[in-house]
């Protein structure tokens, strides 16, 4: 489902790329609207389906987003061990 964001906004033409700052090696750490969007989408996914783990990831997530995404699903239970 993460995909589908970075595929969406890369379709679009519209990246608004702007640049997290510098990597160790100098080069340009740069951030796009489908890495936002994707990030903001594998986040609340894993958080409503496993609400008790901290989620840690590359992008920020703000708190007002995730009425936006409170709605999807994973559906843990599929994962669950025979």
């Amino acid at each position: 489902r993460g995909g589908d964001e970075v595929r969406r906004v890369r379709e679009s033409n519209v990246l608004h790329e702007k640049s997290k700052g510098k990597t160790r090696e100098g080069a340009e750490d740069k951030m796009t609207s489908g890495d936002v969007l994707s990030n903001r989408k594998m986040f609340y996914l894993l958080k409503t389906a496993f609400p008790s783990v901290q989620i840690n990831t590359e992008e920020h997530v703000d708190a007002a987003d995730q009425e936006a995404e409170a709605g999807e699903s994973l559906e843990p239970e599929r994962w669950k061990l025979q």
